[in-house]
């Protein structure tokens, strides 16, 4: 629905006001301004957030009714311009959506506590301003929702550029740059961060360089008796290229942490590198571009605020941010791994077959110690402690002869399969390279299998024959013998759902290995093991 006149003698917003009365506000009432502008988006709100997708087409009714009534345009113009330059913007472009705390554990304490007892926010913020306007705890769903385009049209129609030469504004943007950049340059330096740093940027860092191009910026912006507009450009294109250098430093270190290990706090530094550069990046662009924003990018900015707003004190999110991306690592980690289960030639796919036919062997043996087992006449407990030991001796010895067992591979080939599928890396999904992925791991499973079989079958068979031989009786035999067939017959038993069950724990000692595996990379544990006096020995 737009905006529309109606006559009531009800009590009406400002909106409505100007509709109907010709109200016209000045650009000094900052009050009313505010008012003004959280009726103007009230009317775009859904009145459920359930129906958030109708806000789009309210969205665009009001954008055409701006053309179409100038006192409204007129008003809108003043409503913002009076927020605009009026308020403290330092927070909310150096503060908004960025984890304060210096660990993760001191982000929870805080976001709990905001939770109680919400934090106090300055009039005079222009933080207090978006959260005055878009009130609802759910308002960032429909704000997310309206389309990019949307928004542009909206903006542009409503002259957000004619505040951003105002020498406040300008003022402000130079501050909030400052601030991001001296944040980086500390960042940068931490210590478990440089040690993923490329080597050829460890000598000259560039999230040191950058600060150093923004102090000079900073200087030669605010000198007295000017400055030239071709030194000035030179000199924010170095930046720009520093924080090109910066990114591409964390992609080398987010990329060392799926072989080389991560961890909660290291993530959380890379997340508040990240968000910090993402936003000196916009800083930058605007200063760039004569003060001026680029439509788009002030759409995202203002969607990403009122999302972070609305998410600051979520501890879902906390978790969801840096868990996820570790166990994202983690899992990176593990498809380190389970990329050699999988064959993309004639020579790797025999070279398979020959390790599969090693597994086979050591399984052989496997299952021979199994029998003997269950020859012991001990309690249950032990007897299962017994087969434990068995499966985990038989798997390490599988693991460190680089052999494969066709029923484990799926476990670390499952992460392989993922990583061609993910969208971190590309833009979009590589449904192509997914394909290519399943077919080889297809490929790749028949050989492990045809490895496996060719020896399990005909080696457990001599391996029993030549206990026959040895000791005089079978080793499975009579009652015994016809027990065990019964307990693999598939419908006079549970063996399909023992299988399945088989399944699901491959699979979560998969996530356990890559855990195991991510843990001990990240705390050097090998090489710690290698220099203790003791252990070493």
């Amino acid at each position: 629905m737009g905006i529309k006149k109606r006559k009531s003698k009800e009590k009406t917003d400002l909106v409505e006001l100007t509709l109907h009365q010709d109200y016209h506000l000045s650009i000094l009432d900052r009050e009313n301004g505010l008012v003004f502008l959280r009726d103007f988006f009230g009317k775009i709100r859904p009145d459920r957030i359930s129906v958030y997708f109708y806000s789009d087409k309210k969205l665009n009714e009001a954008t055409r009714s701006l053309i179409e009534n100038p006192a409204l345009l007129k008003n809108l113009k003043a409503a913002l311009f009076s927020q605009l330059i009026n308020t403290d913007l330092v927070p909310a472009l150096t503060q908004s959506g960025m984890m304060q705390s210096q660990a993760f554990m001191q982000e929870f304490s805080r976001r709990i506590s905001y939770k109680i007892l919400p934090p106090y926010q300055d009039k005079d913020d222009f933080l207090y301003v978006l959260n005055h306007i878009f009130y609802k705890k759910s308002d960032y769903i429909w704000v997310e929702h309206i389309s990019r385009n949307s928004w542009i049209a909206f903006f542009e129609n409503a002259g957000y550029k004619d505040t951003m030469n105002n020498p406040n504004m300008v003022r402000q943007i130079l501050k909030s740059l400052m601030i991001l950049s001296y944040r980086i340059a500390d960042l940068g330096l931490n210590r478990d961060f440089d040690n993923y740093l490329p080597e050829e940027y460890k000598n000259h860092n560039p999230f040191v360089a950058q600060n150093i191009c923004a102090v000079d910026f900073e200087r030669m912006f605010n000198q007295e008796e000017g400055y030239e507009i071709e030194a000035l450009s030179s000199l924010l294109s170095e930046m720009e290229s520093m924080l090109q250098a910066c990114a591409t430093c964390i992609k080398v270190a987010q990329d060392n942490q799926g072989y080389q290990g991560a961890s909660v706090s290291l993530t959380y530094t890379t997340l508040i590198i990240e968000a910090s550069l993402e936003r000196l990046r916009i800083l930058v662009d605007s200063i760039s571009n004569k003060h001026l924003l680029d439509t788009g990018q002030f759409v995202d900015l203002f969607r990403i605020l009122v999302r972070n707003e609305k998410r600051k004190s979520s501890v879902r999110e906390l978790f969801s941010q840096n868990l996820g991306y570790v166990a994202y690592q983690i899992a990176e980690h593990k498809g380190y791994k389970g990329g050699k289960y999988i064959t993309t030639t004639r020579k790797d796919w025999f070279r398979m077959i020959y390790t599969a036919a090693w597994g086979g062997v050591i399984i052989c043996f496997v299952a021979f110690f199994k029998s003997l087992l269950h020859l012991l006449k001990i309690p249950p407990f032990w007897l299962g402690v017994g087969y434990s030991v068995n499966y985990s001796a038989g798997f390490v010895a599988i693991e460190e002869t680089g052999s494969t067992l066709a029923t484990k591979q799926p476990a670390f080939t499952a992460s392989a399969v993922a990583s061609s599928l993910d969208s971190k890396k590309n833009s979009t999904p590589n449904l192509y390279q997914l394909a290519v992925t399943v077919a080889r791991v297809m490929r790749s499973q028949n050989a492990s299998f045809i490895g496996n079989l060719m020896i399990v079958l005909p080696g457990s068979y001599l391996i029993a024959w030549l206990y026959d031989v040895f000791t005089g009786h079978k080793l499975v035999e009579g009652i015994h013998g016809f027990e065990m067939l019964e307990d693999q017959h598939p419908w006079h038993s549970l063996s399909l759902l023992y299988a399945c069950n088989a399944g699901v724990f491959l699979f979560v000692t998969g996530l356990l290995a890559g855990y195991i595996g991510n843990k001990m990379k990240y705390e050097h544990v090998a090489a710690r093991i290698v220099d203790h006096p003791i252990l070493s020995v």
